[in-house]
């Protein structure tokens, strides 16, 4: 007979999981606690500004999922009006079955994981959400170059290629040569999270430094493989340019 051995609860997606642990006799499996099977839900409905910035994420996995949703897009005189009847009083906003989610970021992690596009595993998605969370970094950073007196505008724009961007595509390109797979994808052998996150992070680079890029060829791997990827081809060809 078999040694049940410990039975273990924890969270996974607002749903509670059981986990049995071997004995040391019995072979281990390995887990994915991080993938939830995809519910059913309403035709989604995201809500942001006419720009990428911290909505793009969300709107590239909706595309390369393939999955039908409401691309609402505001301009900045409509917002005062908007927030005062938003819950949380930020965009963007992913609408669902009735209730109302915000931060951009968890809404793309959210949709990731529905779509399959999560990795396969939780060292997979740590090295996902490191990507993730780098890229709203540098997103601050090119925010600086909108935002201020012109002075703080110009040091920005100034220090964007001749520090910012070298050193986070370094990071991003010694992330992708981190994969086993050697598939020129993050993580595994084919698109994630990851991968999109990337290319959104390295558009303003791509756009308005290029050069930066000729040192980091596992970045242009990555953004031809996304930019060719069924379903974000045809959205890029029909998306408006804006600065971030």
């Amino acid at each position: 007979m078999v040694n049940p051995g410990r039975m273990t609860a924890f969270r996974a997606d607002s749903s509670i999981v059981y986990v049995i642990s071997p004995t040391l006799s019995e072979p281990q499996s390995k887990s994915r606690t991080h993938v939830s099977k995809p519910s059913k839900m309403s035709k989604p409905k995201l809500t942001y500004f006419d720009v990428r910035a911290r909505g793009e994420l969300a709107r590239l996995v909706f595309v390369a999922a393939k999955k039908d949703f409401e691309d609402v897009r505001i301009d900045f005189a409509s917002w005062p009006a908007l927030k005062a009847k938003s819950t949380y009083g930020t965009l963007p906003i992913l609408e669902l079955n009735g209730k109302e989610y915000f931060q951009g970021n968890a809404i793309a992690t959210y949709l990731a994981r529905e779509h399959g596009l999560y990795g396969s595993n939780n060292l997979e998605g740590l090295m996902i959400d490191q990507v993730v969370d780098l890229k709203e970094d540098l997103l601050q950073e090119e925010a600086k170059t909108m935002f201020g007196s012109d002075a703080d505008k110009e040091a920005a724009a100034k220090k964007l290629p001749e520090e910012i961007y070298p050193r986070v595509m370094k990071i991003f390109a010694h992330c992708i040569k981190q994969n086993a797979a050697k598939s020129g994808f993050l993580v595994g052998k084919q698109l994630s999270l990851g991968d999109l996150a990337i290319f959104e992070a390295s558009q303003g680079c791509s756009k308005n430094h290029p050069k930066i890029l000729d040192d980091f060829p596992e970045i242009k791997t990555v953004r031809e493989k996304v930019a060719s990827a069924d379903g974000v081809k045809q959205y890029l060809a029909k998306r408006k340019d804006t600065p971030i």
